[in-house]
């Protein structure tokens, strides 16, 4: 071998070493992503420590530290029901947030937040993962909102009511004036002659106490227990056939999502459902032990809606959602039409496929 090839070898070779170790280097001095995200929920609310903590947390152990995002809790950058504009408008990179306050801007949001007489958790994780929900979701955000979404959080089954009087029977609620969100408030003003009112979890405590409100439905068992609802209303009424589960999403303006590398964007998707499963088995495991307490301590007592009325939520539920999805297509909007027509045919798939698994022994 001549002089010429092996001193072009050994540049090459030192060039090589020197580019890998410079891109190493630049990996390693990377300036970290940070983000302000706001949200819906109060800092230290139960709902911030199970859902909003644990993902950041996630986000940034997976991806190595390169995004790093600070969380405010709601009041503080914007209100608790503006959180998505707040993002949009660029006062927050970045939000957590409730479909179902936005059921009134957009009805299709009712299928993103847990639908009465819809899917439980595991049967809505398997829609949007594997039946197309997500891809629906995300194309309903970008293209409606200039968002992109993560799903970020799901819920266990709510308890279906907080009340100073029993709410058993459909009649029970005529005229009631209950605290409640999205497809559930208007299907209650619309079927069952109630009075919804849409307040943000810091103020249902003292609505309720004060009575401004006969009942409320929240979230599950254990965080309302925190909440302290069990405190100033007597009556508890499980299951919450209204939400069989709820889930919560994580948005960024689509171009900050675009810009992002390939391996960041599958990183926040496993930070989503990393938070998902952990928060699920967690809050299942609370409920469990905090309906076991609240029985010991003997303040409330514990009702379940008659089967009537469980028919009557599943029956106006979908007809509701069908009814509206066509009135929203008259218009020329699609997108709740497009997403009943995902949904629905899913979860009549699943519940005929009920007899493989084991739900109760």
């Amino acid at each position: 071998m001549s002089s010429i090839k092996r001193t072009a070898r050994a540049l090459t070779k030192t060039a090589v070493a020197a580019l890998a170790f410079g891109l190493v280097s630049g990996l390693a001095q990377a300036e970290p992503i940070n983000w302000r995200l706001t949200t819906f929920s109060p800092e230290g609310n139960a709902d911030f420590r199970e859902c909003v903590a644990p993902f950041i947390r996630n986000v940034e152990k997976l991806t190595s530290g390169q995004i790093k995002i600070q969380a405010f809790g709601a009041g503080i950058l914007a209100p608790a029901f503006e959180t998505a504009k707040a993002v949009q408008n660029g006062i927050a990179d970045a939000g957590i947030y409730f479909p179902a306050f936005m059921v009134n801007e957009d009805p299709a949001n009712a299928f993103l937040a847990g639908l009465p007489g819809g899917m439980p958790a595991d049967a809505t994780m398997a829609w949007i993962f594997y039946g197309g929900g997500r891809q629906l979701w995300e194309n309903f955000r970008r293209e409606k909102m200039g968002l992109h979404p993560v799903v970020a959080c799901i819920g266990p089954t709510e308890v279906f009511a907080h009340a100073h009087k029993p709410l058993t029977k459909a009649e029970d609620f005529k005229g009631l004036k209950i605290r409640t969100t999205g497809a559930w408030a208007a299907i209650l003003k619309d079927y069952f002659g109630a009075s919804p009112v849409t307040l943000p979890g810091g103020e249902i405590f003292t609505a309720l106490d004060r009575k401004v409100i006969d009942a409320t439905e929240y979230v599950t068992p254990s965080i309302n227990y925190a909440t302290g609802l069990q405190n100033i209303a007597k009556y508890v009424m499980v299951p919450g056939i209204h939400q069989p589960t709820y889930v919560y999403e994580f948005m960024v303006k689509t171009e900050t999502w675009d810009k992002l590398p390939a391996d960041l964007k599958e990183k926040l998707v496993l930070a989503g459902q990393l938070t998902m499963i952990e928060g699920l088995m967690k809050l299942s495991v609370d409920d469990i032990d905090t309906i076991a307490k609240m029985k010991a301590e003997g303040k409330n007592v514990f009702l379940s809606p008659e089967p009537s009325l469980v028919e009557a939520v599943k029956k106006y539920g979908r007809e509701w959602a069908m009814k509206t999805a066509k009135k929203q297509a008259d218009s020329g909007n699609t997108w709740m039409e497009k997403f009943a027509n995902s949904y629905y045919p899913f979860q009549d798939k699943w519940v005929a496929a009920a007899d493989i698994r084991v739900v109760n022994q």
